[in-house]
């Protein structure tokens, strides 16, 4: 073998330096797109991460908000409570007061004819006396809207009258009250307390008829 033909086959056994250098970029590619690849998922992870963070807050915060608007709605509650409760009890105390004052006359009249001497008067003039404290009385309740209900002469009707007796009688209609033993009032559509009255009843036919 000649030694030009040696020459060319240490040539061709040693590699050539283009080979070597493309080899070297492939794998530091290779190297630079793992890399990219595990810093990308990376920062997706702590975005990711950032974002749950941020919705938790966001529930916290909602949560803050909402247990105080419920801490302000009961205090608001137990304010309007004992507001009313205190408006309640100084309009019982106003009309209690203004009953009493009504009431307060009506006192005098009778202290005054409990207290009149027998020999500067007359029965008639204590009868007299007694009329006058039964008017008073009568427009303290009349200013307070009470009412009697009517009841001799009257149909029974059960919602205003307590029948305490029946009396046969073929003088007026059976049910009609005859006769009243204690007067029954009303407060506007309010029973304080029913009549308590006699009725009629019709008689029932002897044995002999």
């Amino acid at each position: 073998m000649f030694p030009t033909d040696i020459a060319a086959a240490e040539d061709e056994l040693v590699p050539k330096p283009s080979e070597d250098v493309d080899a070297s970029d492939s794998a530091d590619e290779a190297t630079d797109q793992e890399a990219n690849e595990k810093a990308s998922d990376e920062t997706e992870a702590a975005a990711s991460d950032e974002a749950g963070e941020a919705d938790a807050q966001k529930l916290r915060d909602e949560n803050r908000y909402y247990v105080e608007q419920l801490q302000r709605a009961r205090a608001d509650l137990d304010n309007y409570r004992r507001r009313v409760q205190r408006d309640q009890a100084q309009e019982r105390r106003r009309i209690t007061m203004g009953l009493f004052r009504e009431m307060l006359p009506v006192h005098d009249a009778m202290l005054l004819a409990a207290n009149a001497d027998e020999s500067e008067g007359s029965h008639d003039q204590l009868r007299e006396g007694l009329r006058l404290i039964l008017e008073k009385f009568d427009r303290v309740l009349q200013d307070a809207n009470v009412e009697a209900i009517a009841s001799v002469g009257e149909a029974f009707d059960p919602n205003l009258h307590e029948a305490m007796f029946q009396q046969e009688t073929a003088e007026v209609p059976e049910g009609q009250i005859l006769a009243e033993f204690e007067r029954g009032y009303r407060l506007g559509e309010d029973l304080l307390r029913p009549a308590r009255v006699t009725v009629a009843k019709a008689p029932q036919a002897s044995e002999e008829e």
